[in-house]
């Protein structure tokens, strides 16, 4: 159970319990706390405020995890100084980000949004990490860089090809600087070893 904070768009009321999980996206939660307030606006989004900032949510970001992240007096609803929320707000749809039109310009790259490495986000932040996370594991990508560190999640079930000789192969002589795999890890650290022994 979260707590949306209508704000602006409902001043009578302070906050609404909405029941979410861990698959609970910005854009439904949006849409069952405007349903329950009667509220019948478009391009309504959730806002993450923590005391020195605020980020507007993704349509497919979802809140779970943010609150997971909050400090546990900011869970327990006691909190009320510098206090962590989230806000329901009405934005434009085509507006977009400071970095999305450099992009558009070709000034940036593009933001890849499944980088190999967590060191490439474009923005990091805790949410902007756990999406990339996700968006890895979904694809069966339970490897990926943090710089020189290997992070590796639990896929809950067998991946075919990901181990035997034909990966090891793929991974050998080159070290961190090839695909996030745990061979990758084994062949530096082997390398390693033979510099020092030699």
């Amino acid at each position: 159970m979260i707590r949306i904070y209508p704000g602006d768009l409902q001043p009578n009321t302070v906050f609404l319990p909405v029941r979410v999980d861990d698959r609970t996206t910005a854009s439904h939660v949006a849409q069952m706390a405007a349903s329950q307030l009667g509220i019948m606006l478009q391009n309504l989004t959730l806002v993450e405020q923590g005391p020195d900032n605020e980020s507007i949510m993704e349509p497919d970001d979802l809140p779970m995890d943010r609150f997971l992240l909050w400090p546990s007096q900011a869970k327990s609803g006691k909190y009320t100084a510098n206090k962590y929320k989230f806000t329901l707000r009405q934005f434009e749809k085509d507006a977009l980000n400071p970095r999305q039109v450099l992009e558009s310009k070709g000034f940036l790259p593009s933001a890849d949004d499944t980088p190999q490495d967590l060191c490439n986000i474009s923005s990091p932040s805790p949410s902007s990490l756990l999406r990339v996370l996700r968006k890895r594991f979904e694809t069966s990508e339970i490897y990926t860089w943090a710089g020189p560190v290997l992070v590796s999640l639990n896929p809950y079930c067998q991946i075919p090809n990901l181990y035997g000789p034909r990966m090891q192969h793929l991974h050998r002589g080159r070290g961190l600087q090839s695909k996030a795999h745990v061979f990758a890890v084994a062949d530096a650290a082997f390398e390693t070893i033979n510099k020092v022994v030699v």
